[in-house]
């Protein structure tokens, strides 16, 4: 919901400091910006994790394609794309990406998804630890042409019905 952009944009600050101070050329820019955010909320396509009445995390959830990736998978086969995944600073450490990730395999299944695709900067040693974690297979590298830092890597789960 819109009035929940604020904690939205609160929890996209602390990701940026976060991956400054580990030296990732992500999220530095303008992008994710609020325009951003607020068409996530409006395409329904924006998640928010909460734990007691606080928003602890925010996810985008895509059911469309996307573009960027037609050289690296077939876009005509239906997918979820996973963006713009953080967590509130008070909640790191705490387990809490288990619980996205578990997400987005249920929300693969209820929407008769077959794959997940997730992309993340090269030198995010965080969210590439992650991706290991819960099994995502590195598909290959792309661009986003219109951040500042443009190189980024795919990868896919698949998932059985």
């Amino acid at each position: 919901m819109l009035s929940d952009l604020e904690d939205i944009i609160n929890i996209r600050e602390q990701a940026s400091k976060r991956l400054k101070v580990d030296g990732v050329d992500q999220w530095q820019g303008i992008e994710p910006s609020r325009k951003t955010f607020i068409k996530d909320i409006q395409n329904k396509e924006a998640y928010v994790m909460i734990d007691q009445d606080m928003i602890i995390g925010i996810a985008s959830l895509c059911l469309s394609k996307e573009e960027a990736y037609h050289d690296l998978v077939d876009l005509d086969i239906l997918a979820i794309t996973i963006h713009r995944i953080a967590i509130h600073d008070d909640y790191l450490l705490k387990g809490i990406s288990k619980y996205w990730f578990e997400f987005f395999e249920k929300q693969a299944k209820i929407f008769r998804r077959n794959h997940i695709y997730i992309d993340t900067h090269p030198n995010n040693f965080k969210m590439l630890s992650l991706l290991k974690k819960y099994q995502y297979q590195f598909i290959g590298e792309f661009e986003f042409n219109h951040l500042p830092s443009p190189l980024r890597r795919l990868f896919m789960k698949t998932i059985l019905s």
